[in-house]
């Protein structure tokens, strides 16, 4: 994986003028905007007029996504109550290497936390691990959060729903700044690296080759889903969380076309 993205890089000066969003492959693009059918409200139900919307990842278990809510064109996610909270996002089966990108940003006290996590998932393994049909942590496959460390940090997964959460280096998250993310999964290898970027900052390593917390199922056979979740009982503190990108093995390389 990473001579992939080295090669990325070396070509993006002279290349990023002959890109079009056809040739990067896009496969899902989410800002939350009106004019890709969001509104004010909660998440759960939207975006209208979509064949896939985001569901309650736990309903099973009488949990709501009350979390969950879009406002001025952007998903606010609030921590309020001690329970946690899944939501769910269909994506076409990824199989193979693609890349995933978003920004999020923490509004809340600087000496306080959050628990809110994105993941890239297998829907079929939901269930799998505990005989309970709602979703839990050790069915995830690809793993990031900000935490009550405090630091962003990443799923080293043992392919069997175990292993540890860790980075390359410690990354916090608590000054407030929007941060870009950025994985690149190889779904057949069942390994990925993660990236993250604060505003006028380099962009750091923070997985490198970790594994899926869970390997896919033998019926997907890779990636179907985005999950969200969010935990914690850190009251009022918040996350944003727009601009999600989902593309295949050409990498984009002209940002400003999205």
């Amino acid at each position: 994986m990473k001579t992939s993205l080295g090669f990325s890089v070396l070509l993006m000066s002279a290349f990023c003028l002959l890109v079009s969003p056809a040739e990067a492959q896009v496969i899902k693009a989410i800002d939350f905007s009106n004019a890709s059918g969001y509104q004010d409200g909660l998440l759960e139900g939207q975006p209208a007029g979509e064949a896939d919307v985001w569901f309650n990842g736990a309903s099973g278990a009488g949990v709501d996504t009350s979390r969950f809510a879009v406002e001025n064109e952007q998903l606010v996610v609030t921590q309020n109550e001690v329970d946690n909270q899944w939501i769910i996002l269909m994506i076409p089966v990824q199989q193979g290497t693609f890349f995933a990108t978003w920004e999020w940003q923490y509004i809340g006290a600087s000496d306080s936390t959050v628990d809110f996590g994105f993941t890239l998932s297998d829907t079929e393994n939901f269930g799998s691990t505990d005989g309970n049909p709602n979703l839990g942590f050790g069915q995830m496959g690809v793993m990031v959060r900000m935490n009550a460390d405090p630091d962003l940090d990443v799923r080293n997964g043992d392919f069997s729903g175990g292993g540890s959460y860790e980075t390359l280096v410690p990354y916090d998250y608590r000054d407030g700044a929007k941060i870009t993310m950025r994985v690149e999964v190889d779904a057949e290898a069942w390994l990925f690296d993660a990236y993250a970027q604060k505003e006028g900052e380099d962009e750091v390593m923070l997985a490198d080759e970790y594994g899926f917390r869970l390997m896919p199922s033998l019926e997907t056979n890779g990636v179907n889903c985005i999950a969200l979740w969010c935990n914690g009982d850190e009251q009022g503190n918040q996350v944003i969380l727009d601009n999600i990108l989902i593309y295949g093995e050409t990498p984009v390389l002209d940002w400003s076309l999205f």
